[in-house]
C-alpha cells in the first residue's frame, strides 16, 4: 500500500510506502519539512500480515532538526543493563540468632538458679563461665567440712578458732578437688553419653548447684553465732534451734540434687535422663578411683618385708 501526497509548500507530489505515514520528511524540491499524511481509511494487509499501528509524533518531535536522509527514523529504545545475579543469603546459626537478639538485663543468678536453673546457667556460661565458681565451691566446701562437726560430737578441747582453721583447710581441699577432678569426671561421663560440655561449663554446673548448700551454711552459721559451740552438739529431746535447722536442711539437700541434674543437662545439652546417667557414671568413676587409691596404699604401706 502506498500513500500519495504533495508538498504543502511547492506542491510537488510524492508516493511512499504506507508504513511511513506520520514520519517527518523534507521536500527534495523546496526543502520544506512536513509530516507524511496519515490516510483516513484502515491500512490494508500485505501478504496476510497487518501493519503495525502508527505512533503519532509529539510537537517536540515535529520541531526536531532536519533529517539528512529525507525521512526521520525512530530512535532505538535504550538498552537495559542486565539485572545483577541474586546472591545466596547468608544463613545464620542458632547461636548467631540468639546473640543478635536484644537481651534483657541479666537478673541475679543467685535467685534465678532456684526456679530456672537451665536458663540461668546458659546465660552465665555465655557471659562468663567462671562467674562465682570459686566462691560457690569454697562456701560449699565450708558447709561440707562443717557437716562433719555438725553430725558428730565435737571434741572437748576444740575451740571456735580451731574449728575455723579446720573449715578453711577443708574448704580449700574441697574447692581444688571439685574444680579440677570433679569437673573432669563430669565432662568425661557426659561425653560417654553423647554430651558436648566443655571444662568451664562442667565447673560452672556443679558450682551453681551448690547454692542451696550455701543457704544451709548460712543457717548453721547463724546457729553457731547464737549458741556457740553448743550448736555443734547433737540435738536433745527438746525442739532446739539445731533440730529446726536440720529439718529445714532436708528439702535444701534435695533441691541441690535437682539443680545439679538440671545444670549438668544444660552444660552437656542433653536430656534430664542422660544427666542422671552421667552423674551415675561419674559416681562409679569416683568409686573406682577411691578403691584404686586404697589398693595402692595398701600395697605400698602394708606389703610384706
Amino acid at each position: 500500500m502506498t500513500i500519495a501526497f504533495s508538498c504543502p509548500q511547492c506542491g510537488k507530489g510524492f508516493d511512499v510506502d504506507g508504513a511511513l505515514a506520520g514520519k517527518r520528511c523534507r521536500c527534495k524540491q523546496c526543502g520544506h519539512l512536513f509530516s507524511i499524511p496519515i490516510p483516513k481509511t484502515p491500512r490494508a494487509t500485505i501478504q496476510g500480515r497487518s501493519e503495525a499501528p502508527i505512533r503519532r509524533k509529539s510537537a517536540a518531535r515535529r520541531d526536531a532538526p532536519d533529517d539528512p536522509f529525507g525521512i526521520e527514523e525512530q530512535p532505538l529504545p535504550p538498552r537495559r543493563s542486565p539485572a545483577p545475579e541474586a546472591e545466596e543469603p547468608e544463613w545464620l546459626s542458632r547461636d548467631q540468632i540468639e546473640n543478635d537478639r536484644p537481651r534483657k538485663p541479666l537478673r541475679n543468678p543467685w535467685l534465678t538458679i532456684w526456679y530456672s536453673p537451665r536458663k540461668t546457667l546458659r546465660r552465665i556460661v555465655k557471659k562468663d563461665a567462671e562467674q562465682g565458681v570459686m566462691l560457690l565451691l569454697f562456701l560449699a566446701g565450708v558447709n561440707q567440712t562443717l557437716s562433719n562437726f555438725w553430725f558428730e560430737r565435737l571434741p572437748v578441747n576444740l575451740t571456735i578458732f580451731h574449728v575455723f582453721l579446720l573449715l578453711l583447710l577443708g574448704a580449700t581441699i574441697y574447692t581444688a578437688l571439685s574444680y579440677f577432678l570433679g569437673a573432669g569426671i563430669l565432662r568425661l561421663a557426659g561425653h560417654v553419653l553423647g554430651g558436648d560440655g566443655e571444662s568451664e561449663e562442667m565447673r560452672a554446673a556443679p558450682a551453681w548447684a551448690e547454692v542451696p548448700m550455701v543457704a544451709i551454711l548460712v543457717l548453721r552459721g547463724a546457729a553457731i553465732l547464737v549458741m556457740g559451740t553448743d550448736a555443734l552438739e547433737p540435738p536433745g529431746a527438746d525442739m532446739s534451734l539445731r533440730l529446726i535447722i536440720d529439718l529445714a536442711s532436708i528439702p535444701l539437700y534435695v533441691w541441690s540434687f535437682v539443680l545439679l541434674v538440671a545444670c549438668v543437662a544444660e552444660a552437656h545439652r542433653f536430656s534430664i535422663a542422660k544427666a542422671v546417667g552421667a552423674l551415675v557414671v561419674a559416681v562409679l568413676v569416683l568409686m573406682a578411683v577411691y578403691v584404686g587409691l586404697i589398693v595402692v596404699g595398701f600395697i605400698v604401706f602394708f606389703r610384706p618385708a
